[in-house]
């Protein structure tokens, strides 16, 4: 057998497994080679979500994954790292087969018939509820696992535990990731989320669809947001430029912007609205694209009854949901345009935002989830 190298090595195996596909396959493979092992496995149960255990065995021999399942963690579960055979409490010796093992059904229907009669494991804890460990089988003519290799493993066992733990959290975050993607996709208006440096984090099929079009703004290899439009191209560097700066002195982020972005391909420019992801924003916005062409119509009455809002003051709410501005509805509604900061004011009042890109931003929460791409 190998002398073993230092453990180190096989420490920083398994914290880059969570980060790669095959990762944790790697890592069985390097800790079965290291220490003369047939095959190596993992059971976690629940680690992947939904009740479904992260179960790998170095072996392509699916059928011996299958009987080493079924014989090891669910016929007698007495035998993985828990606890002696006799029902004492765990110590570290157990790890090594002994006669109990010899008798049983696993030792002679599976590690026999395999040619890995010694075996030993890593018990692995804190991570998720069930049986879940480390295992390890090789042949007789090799020896007994040793004091060395349970040293070996005794350094492994809280570093594969801890990036277990990674594993479960980037499981869980890539989760919810899916799951506020479907999320978007479900609204009917153009949103995307950007960081303060306008790289693009998240969208939906909707701003996926307008950026593809690559009329008035578009994504670039990069991730960023881009315009063909001088001015709006300006009014993003300044409104990302001010972002970043405001995050470096840790001072309050901005409270959003609205740039108007003109296209060729329509005569009625795009409106974005750029709102902080949160009163303590991390640097990341929510853009909501309004595009004239494609009108998404929030739910009025819906929006009327959440606020209590007046018919002017929900008129006004709307027009600017639409993307127009208060000279606009100013001009269109026939009143002043003190009238309409007047409404707006009350507005704010009612819904507690404090500013135009923020109102729009809660409008789009009542949009009617019927219309479509």
């Amino acid at each position: 057998m190998p002398a073993h190298p230092d453990a180190s090595a096989l420490i920083g195996t398994f914290y880059r497994a969570p980060l790669s596909q095959d990762g944790w396959v790697e890592a069985l493979r390097t800790l079965r080679d290291t220490v003369g092992a047939n095959y190596a496995q993992m059971h976690v149960s629940d680690l992947l979500g939904d009740g479904k255990p992260l179960s790998l065995f170095t072996h392509v021999d699916t059928s011996l994954l299958e009987a080493f399942n079924n014989h090891y963690v669910h016929m007698d579960p007495r035998l993985p790292y828990y606890q002696r055979r006799d029902g004492r409490s765990y110590r570290r010796q157990d790890m090594i087969p002994d006669r109990a093992i010899q008798r049983s059904v696993i030792y002679n229907e599976f590690l026999v018939p395999t040619g890995a009669e010694q075996c030993a494991g890593i018990a692995v804890r804190g991570v998720t509820a069930g049986i879940n460990f480390v295992g390890l089988l090789r042949e007789e003519t090799v020896g007994a696992f040793n004091s060395q290799d349970l040293r070996l493993f005794d350094a492994l066992s809280p570093h594969i535990e801890n990036a277990l733990a990674l594993q479960f959290e980037l499981t869980r975050a890539r989760a919810r990731e899916s799951r506020l993607q479907n999320m978007l996709d479900q609204l009917s208006i153009a949103v995307a989320s950007f960081s303060c440096r306008g790289h693009v984090e998240y969208m939906n099929a909707r701003a996926e669809s307008l950026f593809a079009r690559g009329d008035g703004v578009w994504i670039d290899a990069s991730g960023s947001i881009r315009s063909s439009d001088l001015n709006a191209s300006r009014a993003f560097a300044d409104f990302f430029g001010k972002a970043q700066g405001v995050r470096r002195e840790k001072a309050i982020a901005p409270v959003g912007a609205r740039v108007k972005v003109n296209r060729r391909d329509s005569p009625q420019p795009l409106s974005l609205f750029f709102v902080p992801d949160s009163e303590e924003s991390n640097g990341s916005f929510w853009v909501y694209m309004v595009d004239p062409d494609r009108p998404c119509v929030p739910d009025a009455d819906a929006l009327r009854d959440a606020y209590k809002l007046t018919p002017a003051e929900l008129k006004l709410t709307l027009a600017l949901a639409e993307g127009g501005t208060l000279s606009e509805y100013s001009d269109a509604a026939g009143i002043t345009i003190g009238t309409c900061r007047t409404l707006l004011k009350r507005v704010f009042l009612k819904t507690d935002v404090h500013h135009q890109p923020g109102l729009v931003a809660l409008a789009f929460r009542y949009l009617k989830m019927s219309d479509k791409l």
